[in-house]
């Protein structure tokens, strides 16, 4: 994790520590019948969950999970998600 240290004598803020970028979808396609959700900036190896909602503005602590997967070398991801065509559904990534 990052911790911070504040200097109140000349007002210098410090970080320390490894700054992990977060994971995001930044490529969407459709293929043979399935949302194909791809992206970057996860921790290789590690796990992580696409969560789904159909509606936007519900709390993430009640978005359903859709699958679950680790991050390939590089914090790579790749997903094939069956598309629904009778429902809208938002999509996004969960690091534990």
């Amino acid at each position: 994790g990052v911790t911070a240290a504040f200097n109140p004598v000349n007002g210098q803020l410090t970080l320390t520590g490894a700054v992990v970028p977060r994971p995001v979808i930044n490529q969407v396609t459709v293929s043979a019948g399935n949302l194909i959700l791809q992206g970057t900036n996860g921790a290789a190896s590690g796990t992580y969950s696409i969560l789904t909602s159909t509606n936007v503005a519900t709390p993430m602590a009640n978005w359903t999970t859709n699958t679950t997967g680790i991050f390939g070398a590089g914090g790579v991801f790749s997903n094939a998600i069956p598309l629904d065509s009778n429902q809208a559904k938002f999509f996004l990534i969960k690091t534990p």
